[in-house]
């Protein structure tokens, strides 16, 4: 079975978890900064544009990105060394930007420009794994961001309201792939233990009022 296929078979399963997500959301100009393809993903399922370039990339450095947002959209990307897996990768400044997804540094440069244009800076919601917080200065640094986040993490110990504990990754020091299907009915694992639909519901230009 080829990859276009198995892809298709994926959709129909998950169509009826899709359509509830669907009908349930109110917010729709959000801006999901994600540090790896959790906040594609997301917007896939809810079937709303992609306003923002964080889509089919990880940004490794990205509590400094989030810190400094405004600025590091403005800056123009240029093309960086392939990591040792291959990956093409694209630098804001210091900020490296690694295509994962990608076949070529032309294509991510490309995107990565074109949804910059569309950021809703009233509407910003940030999404990372505790693979992207390093230390816990990392994690104070987070915390002291004003936009509505959350951090899925493998420390049942939690200390932020932001973070979301994942129990399948219980004992191991960072969370694994968060993407993973864990029922019979198509969820993942991330959505497993946190409603993303009322998460962007409650957040609903916030930025905005702030």
């Amino acid at each position: 079975m080829n990859k276009k296929m198995k892809n298709r078979i994926k959709d129909l399963w998950r169509a009826p978890l899709r359509f509830y997500m669907r009908k349930k959301l109110k917010n729709h100009e959000f801006s999901i900064i994600s540090a790896n393809c959790v906040g594609g993903i997301l917007y896939h399922d809810v079937g709303e544009q992609f306003r923002t370039p964080t889509i089919n990339l990880i940004i490794p450095q990205f509590v400094t990105f989030a810190e400094n947002l405004q600025h590091y959209l403005q800056v123009t990307p240029v093309e960086g060394e392939k990591t040792k897996e291959g990956y093409p990768v694209c630098m804001l400044e210091d900020i490296s930007i690694i295509g994962v997804h990608y076949a070529t540094c032309e294509m991510l440069m490309k995107d990565w420009v074109r949804r910059a244009k569309r950021v809703n800076y009233n509407n910003i919601l940030l999404i990372a794994t505790d693979n992207f917080l390093h230390d816990e200065e990392e994690e104070k640094r987070f915390d002291r961001i004003a936009y509505p986040k959350v951090c899925f993490t493998s420390r049942k110990d939690t200390q932020y309201d932001w973070q979301v504990y994942l129990p399948e990754f219980q004992g191991q020091s960072k969370v694994g792939d968060t993407l993973r299907y864990c029922n019979i009915f198509g969820v993942r694992i991330f959505e497993k233990h946190f409603d993303c639909v009322k998460w962007l519901n409650e957040h609903e230009g916030i930025n905005s009022k702030s």
